[in-house]
């Protein structure tokens, strides 16, 4: 890389890289690694380190128990328990997971990492539906977060996604016909309401989700 282009990738002063750019300079073998390196496999590297900080759950797989923190969740399935009560975090997996909201996968594979929610999931979760559901949101998380491909299924195409909403599809429509058309035709349902309200608040994790892709696109 050129020192320009350095400087430009650091988001620092030419005046910073003169300086660690000195023998004897602490920081001198770094500028030397930087001026060796190819500018694309510099911002390839930079970018899978964020990727890997990202995706490093925030509680190590041998932590077995957490401060239960309800308003971080969609509904309150710990009922029997109160705010701020130690929890099994493994419970807390298999309850959640068992009806599983996107939302609230999301909150906990990027909490404990998709590897232990899975794993939860497969010794946990009996009923045939509702296992299926988790392992396809658990694969839409990963989707999300690693940008991979993600295949809605036919059935998923097909079906009114309206009628029984699924986060993954609802994203899909968004994306094809804008949310504002989504929640046109959410309004449009007989009974309106709490469908509706389902959608809304998916709509609304869509758009928070995509905040900058949705910027992007009404500035252009």
């Amino acid at each position: 890389m050129s020192i320009d282009e350095i400087t430009t990738l650091l988001n620092i002063p030419y005046s910073t890289f003169k300086e660690w750019n000195t023998k004897g300079h602490k920081k001198y073998d770094l500028t030397l690694l930087l001026l060796s390196l190819d500018t694309d496999n510099a911002k390839s590297l930079i970018s899978k380190q964020k990727d890997k900080l990202f995706t490093k759950p925030k509680y190590s797989p041998n932590t077995r128990f957490i401060t239960l923190k309800k308003d971080i969740f969609t509904n309150d399935l710990f009922w029997t328990s109160k705010d701020k009560e130690k929890i099994n975090i493994d419970n807390l997996i298999a309850v959640y997971m068992n009806r599983a909201v996107q939302i609230d996968t999301d909150t906990l594979c990027t909490l404990f990492g998709w590897e232990r929610v899975s794993n939860i999931v497969q010794k946990h979760i009996t009923d045939k539906y509702s296992l299926h559901e988790a392992n396809r949101q658990i694969e839409y998380y990963k989707n999300k977060t690693f940008h991979t491909p993600f295949k809605l299924t036919e059935d998923e195409l097909q079906n009114n996604y309206l009628k029984n909403p699924k986060q993954r599809v609802i994203d899909h429509y968004c994306k094809i016909n804008g949310y504002d058309k989504v929640l046109e035709e959410a309004s449009e349902l007989k009974p309106k309401y709490p469908i509706y309200s389902t959608i809304k608040q998916m709509v609304d994790y869509f758009k928070k989700e995509n905040l900058n892709d949705i910027a992007i696109k009404n500035a252009a």
